[in-house]
């Protein structure tokens, strides 16, 4: 059987990565540092959550412009649900909450509520890092890592994320900037469950290099993404105003995965949307273009905050855009979780040929590829 090629190569990996060194450490610095004045945080923060964060919310639905896509989408009263009906309710539903100021700012079913976002937030954030950490060990070539391991990666993220939300609750009273508190016991416990599941995930690491006829390198290069995400999410567990700065590897992964979803999918020339997208291709300043112009619109009230404006409720549009910004977040979050699932037939054979090259005759005897980032 021939081995299949993964899109991850050197240019998408070293993106990857960079992402960590060139804006994570600086931010954390920043964001961490007493010397620096909250309007140059605030500043930098915006922009880099504007320029790098907001449009990777904008580019997931680029999914749309293309008629394969919207055929699965619509072929059954389920998926219309899940693909247009409920993104839309979630939007309406937190611009309906914004609007009528429910639940009451201050309120603990305020902070609750808000809790259950982030926990939300959370949750999306260390899936996508689990998903990619299989596309990337999948690089190794087959029998480097056993499947046995993939549940101790999941665990392993899960237990980070529990831990992120314990450290987000101890802030509920301090401006919701929660700190990492040795003294709870709960923390203790967790801390303790994903140090032993971080030792069976390099115990893994290092049975692969013992591997024979596997790409030691490709092991090397799993392991440093490990490290990293896993550097990304122990910032949140030691302190939350570092939530966004730790999202920098996220977010470039994600724009290095929807490259070949939005300029490489098969089109249909007959289909209207298809041309629509195949004129997008061709004019890829236009693409990222309209996408900034997305980000730029729902990121509105942020960037005015910024020179002074501040949006309020007799800004009806403004205010709309303020209300909805969170319910796109959310409505994204819900989406993702659907349309990376390789183990659904449509969704193998459509992301297959893009992100691994397999001989159709491989292909016919092949395992689905143990990817499933979400968002």
């Amino acid at each position: 059987m021939a081995q299949k090629v993964q899109y991850l190569q050197r240019t998408q990996v070293a993106l990857i990565f960079l992402a960590f060194a060139v804006l994570t450490v600086p931010l954390s610095v920043i964001q961490l540092s007493a010397g620096v004045p909250g309007s140059v945080k605030r500043w930098l923060m915006v922009f880099y959550l504007f320029l790098v964060g907001n449009t990777h919310f904008a580019i997931t639905w680029a999914l749309y412009l293309n008629s394969a896509n919207l055929r699965h989408f619509g072929s059954t009263a389920a998926r219309k649900l899940i693909y247009f009906a409920v993104p839309i309710a979630i939007m309406i539903m937190f611009f309906a909450l914004g609007v009528l100021e429910i639940p009451a700012e201050g309120t603990a079913i305020a902070i609750w509520f808000f809790a259950a976002v982030t926990a939300t937030d959370y949750f999306h954030a260390v899936r996508q890092s689990f998903g990619v950490l299989q596309m990337f060990k999948g690089r190794a070539g087959p029998g480097a890592f056993p499947r046995s391991l993939v549940r101790a990666d999941n665990l392993y993220f899960l237990a980070l994320w529990i831990l992120q939300i314990i450290t987000f609750l101890n802030g509920t009273e301090k401006g919701f900037d929660g700190r990492f508190e040795w003294s709870n016991v709960p923390a203790k416990i967790m801390l303790g469950v994903a140090g032993a599941l971080a030792f069976v995930v390099l115990r893994g690491f290092a049975r692969a290099w013992r591997t024979e006829k596997i790409d030691r390198g490709a092991v090397l290069v799993a392991l440093g993404y490990f490290a990293l995400q896993s550097a990304s999410a122990w910032l949140v567990v030691y302190r939350s105003r570092l939530y966004f700065a730790s999202l920098a590897m996220h977010y470039v992964e994600y724009h290095v995965l929807m490259v070949p979803r939005c300029f490489r999918a098969e089109l249909d020339p007959s289909s209207g949307v298809d041309r629509v997208a195949a004129w997008f291709r061709r004019h890829k300043v236009v693409f990222y273009g309209a996408v900034v112009l997305v980000a730029a619109i729902v990121s509105s009230a942020p960037l005015l905050s910024l020179v002074g404006t501040q949006v309020t409720r007799d800004d009806r549009f403004g205010w709309l855009l303020v209300n909805l910004l969170g319910g796109i977040f959310v409505a994204h979050y819900f989406v993702e979780a659907f349309v990376w699932k390789f183990s659904q037939p449509f969704y193998r054979e459509t992301l297959t040929p893009l992100y691994f090259t397999v001989p159709a005759q491989a292909a016919e005897r092949s395992p689905a590829p143990a990817l499933a980032p979400t968002g």
